[in-house]
């Protein structure tokens, strides 16, 4: 069901409404082109959403900006790495027992275990024999002038150099996958009177 009707000469545009997860909703005028031959005219974009995210929310005129909604400022001012760090992987801060799991677990606070990060894709995965030469240097599967073929290579040297490893191989269900391995080492008392207070 359309929220608004806009008449124009060279047609009719059913707009539906946008709902907002915080401040004022919206017009889908996404049509308005394809239906009228005219688009819109905003300047400074002070009317347009430019996206839709459940992330971020921002009134500049307000001066306004939230993550997550949490207020920028608040997380500028009150959280500190491992909050911030907790709050991009999970999408909430931590309470206290979070935070002190995660941070054992981030600073590597148990003997003989590693840290162990990974990431995925949903694309078309590695084949077997780029798989075997990805680590090489200068191996890229990119179009000429796209990459050196050296980022890959860089980043497991650097593992490498601090006793960890980079892995990478096909991702459950499809796509690539790569793994940060580093190895745990008890934090010195002193890192953790700051992040375990």
């Amino acid at each position: 069901m359309s929220e608004a009707t806009l008449n124009h000469p060279r047609g009719t545009l059913e707009l539906d409404a946008i709902p907002a997860t915080e401040g004022e909703g919206g017009l889908d005028v996404t049509a308005l082109l394809r239906t009228t031959g005219d688009v819109a005219y905003d300047p400074g974009f002070v009317n347009t959403a430019a996206c839709s995210s459940a992330i971020t929310f921002i009134d500049g005129d307000k001066g306004i900006l939230r993550y997550r909604g949490y207020p920028i400022e608040q997380l500028a001012q009150q959280c500190d790495f491992l909050d911030t760090c907790y709050l991009l992987l999970n999408g909430e801060l931590p309470n206290d027992g979070q935070r002190d799991d995660f941070a054992v677990g981030l600073l590597g606070l148990g003997e003989g275990t590693a840290f162990e990060r990974g990431v995925r894709d949903h694309g078309p995965g590695i084949d077997d024999a780029d798989r075997a030469r990805i680590f090489e240097p200068f191996f890229t599967t990119k179009q000429p002038g796209e990459g050196l073929g050296l980022g890959l290579t860089i980043s497991r040297d650097i593992l490498r150099d601090f006793g960890g490893d980079l892995l990478a191989g096909p991702a459950p269900g499809g796509g690539a996958r790569f793994v940060i391995l580093l190895p745990a080492v008890p934090a010195p008392a002193s890192a953790l009177k700051k992040v375990m207070p």
